[in-house]
């Protein structure tokens, strides 16, 4: 199986886990919502941590790493940044949304799903206010004028 073919098995394996957590949320079973999401979040945390470590964190850059890997890596942050929300791990799921979002822009990648979140995570629990969120939010109001 090519690389691609099974981070695609395992992106669906992981959104299989996440959506099972959905339906016993909606249903009431809170602590099998948690047990759910809690295996898709180890399963993104492993391929997370498969990631070229050149992609990732402080000092990071873009050459070696191709624009397919930089988008795959922000689909896990942003994904697992989900899974931590739901887990009720707000500063987990902010930090995870920053580093997706910190792909999106240096890798000028059309997404937009990490930023957006970053920006509404950060203001919701009062990290930052509206007028410290500006320089973020006009760079996402930048990106998306430029994809219209």
């Amino acid at each position: 199986m090519t690389a691609d073919r099974q981070l695609q098995a395992f992106l669906r394996n992981i959104a299989l886990q996440r959506q099972k957590g959905d339906s016993l949320t909606r249903t009431g079973r809170l602590e099998d919502a948690a047990q759910a999401y809690s295996l898709s979040l180890s399963l993104l945390d492993e391929a997370i941590g498969s990631l070229p470590a050149s992609l990732i964190g402080p000092g990071s850059h873009r050459s070696g790493v191709d624009p397919k890997t930089a988008s795959d890596a922000a689909e896990l942050f942003g994904s697992r940044g989900g899974l931590l929300r739901r887990l009720g791990r707000l500063s987990d799921a902010l930090e995870s949304y920053r580093l997706g979002a910190d792909i999106e822009n240096r890798y000028h990648l059309p997404a937009t799903y990490n930023r957006a979140n970053a920006i509404k995570l950060a203001l919701i629990t009062g990290v930052e206010t509206v007028e410290q969120s500006v320089p973020e939010l006009e760079n996402l109001e930048s990106v998306l004028a430029e994809r219209l």
